[in-house]
Formats: structure tokens, C-alpha cells, sequence
């Protein structure tokens, strides 16, 4: 009895999932969408216009525009294309707009009186307008005339349908359900009926029959041999307790019916296939032409299904809190086992059913799982091997063992590769430990005789007959590789993936063949003739028979490898395992067969458009436009752009852009024809046909024949401008050298008139009456030595008297003789002292001639003579920044003194002096070369002259 219950209570709680058809959000980044949703339709283009509480946006498959709507509101619905590509819409105001490259434009009817918020239809390849009991028909230049096919009626226009010539059209007089039928824009008949009915019918043609589809009753009623009866076609689910919002053909088997409580698919018999986006408030449907189905919700924006063959089975209410999964096998055709990380079992059937769970002993992550079909025992690994009684799903036993990465069985035995080396495991349970120490990612075998273990140190073969291990070499090119996973089949052949991403293939004959390298590769898995090479971003699937790759199953064919885990054949599908869901490919999505179209928009620059062309001035030409590419979902940005301009690009050139941002910019080209070709290739190798701009750049005007003239006729006459201006020039010249001549005069004279001030008859007539002395006292050596340097000091004036500059060590070397020659009158009461800062060039740096003299003189003259104790002089000579100074400093009886003296004594002697200094101080400031300041600073007991020259 307690066994009964249990058996009855456990499929209660076990909860189970229906898979529904994969699909993923609209996302577009920092342009994300309202999550109101109102009308979604694609262009003839393949562009995707979506109407929503914002406004209008535009989507090319990666990147927006959205629409500027000017009005009372901003939120659009009902988008219709027109037969030119004009984009009809309308706001909740009852507003009308039309959308034009990159503008709306609201329509005149917007400022008509309303009734009723307007509803927009295309028929007859006309765009049809309808407002309550009021039927407008669009003529050239969008204009909108009213049709008074219901003159004085109170009945409610609704759904339009086209039927080869006819229109039809849905109203409501008095509440009752009638047709309206036109042939072109007068009617043809009425057909009244006995049917209760408020409004919103919807049109649906399925084998040929025209069916009215009643979202008030969920009704079908059927238009035939000019009247309306109720049809014999019926649904298998009752939609009279939820919303319906419309109804849409999806393909010539399957149409659908959007409703408060998701969209629900049927085939052509009535009988529910799918019901898609449970609980949501379906708002729109597209089919765009790439065959992805958009569903717009009225809350939770827009949802894309790329296939209706592809199922997304979510195990979140499955799994506990922050369970995920670590590996799937599948059992054979009609199960498959799901390993979690918290060391659960959960068994499915083939309609992703839950059937059974075991919870494992330890809570650990189920790193791998093999089935051996010879036992019926299912054997994985979780902090140690265990072994489960598949029939019962029950755990028999657990063995203590190295972390494992991979198992396979021969009958009875089980071959483990884990982290620390091959292990045999006998049917006793007794361990035969190989290649220890070694980190085994695989085994294969090879008819039951040979196993494969692929390593990280390489690849070894073990015979199971003589139970001995070789390491196999590898080619040249990879002979210390490892290896990240190996496959045989029956023929012999292997299949090797390096851990250098290369593929490798072993025949029967030992002869080895790279098939290629492919990036983030890291399993390899064969089904039958197909190898399944998976990597990190998709599946790629080898034919074994051609050798040739046919078919990669990437993003752009619905594979998310965000949480992707796994990937395995599972009867005539595929699954593709994730953290928390597992995806079935019933089939996969054939390549892609829709053309690219190439769409020039937002164009910008100097050009003007001239016919077929775009015209500029040849000044500061500029040309900036994008190229948009339709139809784009697909691609998931993997379209390629090729493009070439002629005349100045040889080749096409590839414009490889993440989000299809293509941007062209030309500027400052040269004059001449241009032609700007370009074309588009999709993820499947399809080629668009090519779009061409051509453009031209006009001759710049001083390559024109009357330029040439107004070129000669202006040279001649610069010519003669440069003329008169030479001369001029050639006059100011002159008179600027006779200037400069006369400075140069004033220069000199001032020089000679300070040179003249420095020798004066005194120095001289002292200097001879010293030499005269010591010749007379017979000091012939002195004499000698005076006469010598006297003689030197007077030939260094006159040859110093010419120049306007000489070198510093000239000018100390006329100090020392100078400083001499006075000491040596004074009978060596003078004491002199030369101080010259050692990194001072003074053989590079020049003075102006003579300058220091007449400073040393006063210091002398004025200050020591006068002085009966100690008299010193110290000149000092210095490195500065920007040049040098020089300060004389003596120890003299100061300026003050020395004035009341030579007031009594020679009152004109120093005014002359000091004059003719500042002076020619005054004239070397205003040349160019040098600028010499100084200043005279009073001590307590002496004056001091500092002089700095700025170089």
C-alpha cells in the first residue's frame, strides 16, 4: 500500500515542462525600445518599422533610427506600406503621418474634424483610410479621397480585405455583421446577415477559403458564392475567455491569433501547434522575409523566434535555487540523463518530460556520464564513481577514484581517464592504474581491440589484448601537442583535435591529414558520417564521406553560446545544453537565400543632386554618406561590406563592421568623375547586387581659359607692382644703411672719446717719470720690465681703438698690464687682485673694447690715491645666465669724500669721464649683440661697480 502511494504521489511532484519555440528579446542597446509595442511591419527593402508609445523606430539588425514625431502624442500604431515605400501611420489622436527617408511628415487629413481614431489599410495596391462610416482611397501625391459608397449610414467600418478585384470590407450597422463588397472604388454589392455581432473581424485565408474570424464569439464565419455563413472550421482550444487583437497567416500550413494571453499557432485544421509568450498581451505579428516571427507585446517589448523547429526547454522551475547543469547523456532515442553541479540526476523523455531524479550521496558537481549499454548501468563521476541501475534509476555502488573527465566501457570493464592518469576498472572492482601522474582528457576506441587515450602530453594507443600503452607520433608539425579530444569510426579512421586547435585526420593507413584549424575548439563528437567539431562560439559539422565542412550552426542560425555547455545528437535532432535550459534543433535553419538590399541614407556635404548624379565645387569638396543593409536579422551583424571608389581605390576593399556601421567620408578629392560601387555579402555567402553613387567634383576655376587670361594680365601688372617695390625697397635699404653707417660713426667717436678719456696725460706722464726713475737709480731690469709694458699697454690701445669688440682674456690681459703699470707708480701700495670664475669661456665670450678701464681707473683715482692705510682692489669676473658680470670693488675713501676733493682739485676731470661712459653704453644698448647695464652700490669702506652684460 505505501509503495502504491508513493507511486502515485511522485509524478505530482515532479514538475514538468513543455518546451516552447526558442526566441530572444529585441535588444538594441542605449536605443532600447518602449516595451509598448503598438505595430510592427518590415518594408519592401527589408527594413523593420515599429510603432510604439515613443514614437516610430526604424531597425536595419543592429543599429535604430528613430523618428521625430511632431503631434499631441508621440505613440504610433497601424504602419502600412504604401506601393512607392511611404510608411502610413497613425497616432492615438487619429493623427496621420507619413514616413520618408529619414522624416515624418504629418499628413493633411491630421487637421481634418474626426470622429473616430482613423484605421489604415493597403488594398489594391492603394492605400485605403478608415474613420467609422468613412472610406478614404489614396490618389497621386498621397492625397486622400472620400468614397460616399454609405451615405447617411451608421455603420462601422472594419477589417479590408483583398480578394484578386474585389475588396472586402467588414461593417456593423445597427450591430449586425455585413459585407461590402468593391470592385475597385465603387461598390459592387452588400451582403447582409442575421449575425449578432459589435465589430473587430478579422480576414483569414486558409486553402483557398475566405474566413472571417470574430473576436467577440472566437467565431470563424465564411465569405463564398456572394454570402456569409457560419463556417464548419473550428479551433481545438476555446479563446472566448481571453482578448483577441488579431489574427495573421503565417505560411500556407500555420496562421495565428494574437490574444491578451500570448499567440497561439494552428495549422491549417484548426488543431493548436504552439502557444507562444504564455500570459503576455500580444500587440503585433510579423513573418519579415528572412522567415523570423516577431511578436510585439503591449508590456514587455518585442520578442523574435527565428524557428518554429527550434525548442528552448527551461528547467529554472526544475532545478533548485542556483542549480545549474554540468552534463547530459543521452540514454538512446527517448531519454537522456541530466547531471547537475549539486549532484542531482534528473531523467527526461523525448518531450523534455521529467521522469525521474536521484539525489546523489555527496552534493558535488557530476563532472562526466557514459552509459553502458551492454549492463544498462549508467556510470558518472562525482567525488567518485558511481553506478546507477538505469530500469530503476537507483544508486548501486560508489568507488573511491581521481577526478574524471571521461569513461567508456567494453562489456564489463570501464576505461577512466581522469586528472591523474588511464585507469582500468575490472569487474571485480579491482583498479589497474596507467600512465599515472598524467592529466587524460578522452579515450576512443578502435573495434574493441585498441583504446585512444588523448592527453595533455600527447596521444597513446592501449592494446586491450596485451595490455601495453604507446605513445603514438604525431606529424612533424605537432610532435609534442596534446590532445583535447579523439573519435574513431568503423572504418579505422581518427579523428584527432590538437590543443593547438588543429584537426587531424588518421586513416587506416597510418597517414595523417590536417583538415583545419579551428579556433576555441574543445570536443569533437561523430554521428554516423558527421563529425561535430564544437568550439566556444557554435558547431561546426564535417561530412566524413566528402570531407567537407557543410554547415556551421553560429549565432546567425539561433546558437547562443552565452551558458552554453554542451552539444549532442539526440535521435534525428540535436540538443544543445545549457546552465539552466536545453535547446532541441528539430532541424536546422537553411542557409540564408534573401539577397542583401543596399540602401544609401543620410547624405551630407558639398553635393547637390543633378539627375542621376551628385554634383560639387571643386573647394573644399566633401562627401559623407551610410550605407544600410536590409534585410539584416539574420546576420547578427556578420554581413561584410566590399567596396571600391573608381578612380581612386584599384580594388574593393572589406568594410568588416561589428554592428554594420557603414560610414563612408570623402574629402578634398581631385577634379573628375567618381563612381562609388559597393555590395554586401550574408552570412551564407550571398552576394547583393551591387549599388553604385556617381558623383563629379567640378573643374577648379584656374584651370578655365579666361582664368589663364586674368592669370597673364595680373602678372604682368605684379610684375610691375614688384618693380616699384623693388626700387622703394631698394631706396629704403639705402637710406637704412646710411642710418646705420652714422650710428656706427657715433659709435666709434664715442669709443675713441672713452678710450682718450682712459689715457690721459696724467697715467702717462707718471708711468714715463717711473720708468725714468729706475733707469737713473740703475734698476735696468725694472726699467726693462716697465718700458716692456708700458709699450704693450699703448700698442694694445691703438689696436683696440679700431674694434668695436674684442675677446674677454684681451681685455683682462689690458687690466693686468694696466693694474701694473699703476701699482708701479704708486711705488706697490696698491694691492690688485683679478678673480675670473674658471667656467667662464673667456676666450669665446667678447666685451665691448676697453670697457673695465675707466671703471678701474675712478676706483683708483677717486678712491685709493687719497687713502693713506691698506688699498685693495678686487676685480671679479662671473657666469651668469644669460652671459656675465663683472664687479670692481676697492676699499677707498667712498664717492662722497672723493667729490669734496676733487671739487678743489679738478672739478670738470669725472664729468667728462662719466658722460663719455654712459655714452657709449647708450649706443651698445641699441645695437643688437649685446645689453650691458650697471649700477654703482656704496659699501661702509669703499664703492663697488657691478656691470652685467646680457648676451
Amino acid at each position: 500500500m505505501r509503495n502504491l502511494i508513493i507511486l502515485i504521489f511522485i509524478p505530482f511532484t515532479l514538475k514538468s515542462q513543455t518546451p516552447s519555440p526558442y526566441c530572444y528579446p529585441l535588444n538594441v542597446g542605449d536605443n532600447t525600445l518602449s516595451n509598448t509595442i503598438y505595430s510592427i511591419i518590415q518594408n519592401k527593402e527589408g527594413a523593420i518599422f515599429i510603432g510604439h508609445e515613443n514614437g516610430v523606430t526604424r531597425y536595419n539588425g543592429k543599429t535604430t533610427y528613430n523618428y521625430l514625431i511632431k503631434g499631441k502624442g508621440k505613440a504610433i500604431s497601424n504602419l502600412v506600406e504604401a506601393n512607392d515605400g511611404t510608411i502610413w501611420c497613425r497616432s492615438f489622436y487619429g493623427d496621420i503621418f507619413l514616413l520618408k527617408n529619414d522624416s515624418a511628415i504629418s499628413h493633411p487629413y491630421s487637421n481634418s474634424s474626426k470622429k473616430a481614431i482613423p484605421s489604415i489599410w493597403l488594398c489594391n495596391k492603394k492605400i485605403v483610410v478608415v474613420e467609422k462610416n468613412k472610406l478614404f482611397v489614396s490618389t497621386t501625391n498621397d492625397k486622400l479621397v472620400q468614397l460616399n459608397f454609405t451615405k447617411k449610414s451608421n455603420a462601422t467600418l472594419y477589417a479590408i480585405q483583398q480578394n484578386k478585384k474585389e475588396q472586402l470590407i467588414t461593417a456593423f450597422p445597427n450591430n449586425k455583421l455585413q459585407l461590402i463588397v468593391l470592385n475597385d472604388t465603387t461598390v459592387k454589392r452588400t451582403i447582409l446577415t442575421e449575425f449578432s455581432l459589435k465589430n473587430n473581424t478579422y480576414f483569414l485565408s486558409i486553402l483557398n477559403r475566405i474566413l472571417l474570424f470574430s473576436s467577440e464569439n472566437a467565431t470563424f464565419y465564411e465569405y463564398k458564392n456572394n454570402r456569409v455563413f457560419i463556417s464548419d472550421f473550428k479551433l481545438d482550444v476555446d479563446l472566448t475567455a481571453t482578448k483577441i487583437t488579431g489574427v495573421n497567416t503565417i505560411n500556407d500550413s500555420l496562421f495565428g491569433i494574437s490574444t491578451f494571453n500570448g499567440y497561439y499557432i494552428f495549422n491549417n485544421r484548426g488543431k493548436l501547434q504552439f502557444h507562444l509568450l504564455k500570459g503576455l498581451q500580444i500587440s503585433s505579428v510579423l513573418m519579415d522575409k528572412e522567415d523570423n516571427l516577431w511578436l510585439g507585446t503591449l508590456q514587455d517589448g518585442v520578442f523574435i523566434f527565428p524557428s518554429l523547429s527550434i525548442l528552448d526547454n527551461d528547467l529554472k522551475t526544475i532545478l533548485q535555487d542556483k542549480e545549474k547543469i554540468s552534463t547530459v547523456i543521452n540514454l538512446d532515442d527517448s531519454s537522456y540523463v541530466v547531471g547537475t553541479f549539486l549532484g542531482r540526476l534528473l531523467k527526461f523523455n523525448q518531450h523534455h518530460q521529467l521522469k525521474q531524479t536521484l539525489d546523489l550521496p555527496k552534493k558535488s558537481e557530476i563532472q562526466c556520464l557514459h552509459y553502458n549499454h551492454y549492463t544498462k548501468k549508467l556510470i558518472g563521476y562525482s567525488d567518485g564513481l558511481f553506478v546507477i541501475n538505469i530500469p530503476k534509476f537507483k544508486l548501486e555502488k560508489t568507488l573511491s577514484i581521481s577526478s574524471t573527465k571521461d569513461i567508456y566501457s567494453i562489456n564489463t570493464d570501464l576505461y577512466i581517464a581522469s586528472s591523474n592518469g588511464f585507469i582500468c576498472v575490472k569487474k571485480n572492482d579491482s583498479l589497474k592504474s596507467i600512465l599515472r601522474n598524467t592529466w587524460i582528457n578522452e579515450l576512443a576506441a578502435l573495434h574493441d581491440t585498441l583504446l585512444f587515450v588523448a592527453t595533455r602530453n600527447g596521444l597513446f594507443s592501449y592494446s586491450l589484448l596485451t595490455e601495453k600503452c604507446i605513445k603514438i607520433v604525431l606529424p612533424k608539425q605537432n610532435p609534442n601537442e596534446g590532445v583535447r579530444s579523439i573519435k574513431t569510426n568503423k572504418k579505422g579512421d581518427i579523428y584527432i583535435l590538437l590543443t593547438n586547435n588543429h584537426l587531424l585526420f588518421k586513416n587506416k593507413n597510418n597517414d595523417y591529414l590536417k583538415i583545419a584549424t579551428l579556433p576555441n575548439a574543445n570536443k569533437l563528437k561523430l554521428n554516423q558520417d558527421t563529425l561535430i567539431i564544437i568550439t566556444t562560439n557554435g558547431i561546426h559539422f564535417f561530412n566524413t564521406k566528402s570531407a567537407k565542412f557543410f554547415y556551421d550552426l553560429n549565432e546567425s542560425k539561433a546558437f547562443v553560446s552565452k551558458n552554453f555547455i554542451d552539444f549532442l545528437p539526440f535521435g534525428k535532432s540535436y540538443l544543445k545544453i545549457n546552465q539552466q535550459s536545453i535547446q532541441q534543433f528539430k532541424s536546422f535553419l537553411k542557409s540564408n537565400s534573401v539577397k542583401p538590399i543596399l540602401k544609401v541614407k543620410r547624405v551630407k556635404g558639398t553635393f547637390s543632386s543633378d539627375d542621376e548624379q551628385w554634383v560639387s565645387d571643386f573647394s573644399k569638396n566633401n562627401l559623407s554618406f551610410e550605407i544600410e543593409v536590409y534585410p539584416n536579422i539574420k546576420s547578427k551583424g556578420t554581413i561584410k561590406l566590399y567596396y571600391k571608389l573608381e578612380g581612386l581605390d584599384e580594388y574593393f576593399k572589406l568594410y568588416d563592421d561589428p554592428i554594420n556601421n557603414f560610414k563612408f567620408t570623402y574629402q578634398l578629392l581631385p577634379h573628375g568623375n567618381y563612381t562609388f560601387s559597393c555590395y554586401a555579402v550574408n552570412e551564407d555567402g550571398l552576394k547583393s547586387n551591387p549599388l553604385s553613387i556617381k558623383f563629379t567634383i567640378k573643374t577648379p576655376f584656374w584651370k578655365t581659359w579666361w582664368f589663364n587670361l586674368i592669370l597673364i594680365v595680373t602678372g604682368i601688372y605684379t610684375l610691375y607692382l614688384l618693380y616699384v617695390w623693388r626700387i622703394k625697397l631698394i631706396r629704403q635699404k639705402d637710406l637704412k644703411k646710411m642710418e646705420d653707417e652714422q650710428k656706427k660713426v657715433a659709435l666709434l667717436s664715442a669709443q675713441l672719446t672713452a678710450i682718450r678719456s682712459q689715457m690721459n696725460p696724467h697715467f702717462i706722464f707718471n708711468s714715463l717719470s717711473s720708468i725714468q726713475s729706475k733707469v737713473l737709480s740703475q734698476d735696468r731690469t725694472g726699467a726693462y720690465k716697465d718700458i716692456s709694458t708700458f709699450s704693450k699697454l699703448m700698442r694694445s690701445v691703438l689696436n683696440h681703438s679700431s674694434k668695436e669688440f674684442i675677446k674677454l682674456n684681451e681685455e683682462i690681459d689690458f687690466l693686468k698690464d694696466y693694474l701694473y703699470l699703476e701699482s708701479v707708480r704708486t711705488d706697490g701700495k696698491i694691492n690688485y687682485q683679478l678673480n675670473i670664475d674658471e667656467t667662464l669661456d673667456i676666450n669665446f665670450l667678447e666685451i665691448p673694447t676697453l670697457i673695465t678701464q675707466p671703471f678701474v681707473e675712478n676706483a683708483i683715482k677717486h678712491g685709493l690715491l687719497h687713502k693713506t692705510s691698506d688699498k685693495n682692489l678686487s676685480i671679479t669676473f662671473r657666469k651668469q645666465q644669460q652671459g656675465f658680470s663683472i664687479s670692481i670693488l676697492d676699499n677707498g675713501i667712498g664717492r662722497e669724500k672723493s667729490s669734496e676733493i676733487n671739487k678743489h682739485i679738478n672739478p670738470q676731470h669725472q664729468s667728462f669721464a662719466s658722460e663719455a661712459i654712459k655714452k657709449r653704453i647708450k649706443h651698445i644698448n641699441e645695437g643688437l649683440k649685446m645689453k650691458i647695464n650697471f649700477e654703482i652700490i656704496d659699501h661702509p669702506t669703499g664703492t663697488e661697480v657691478k656691470l652685467n652684460f646680457i648676451i
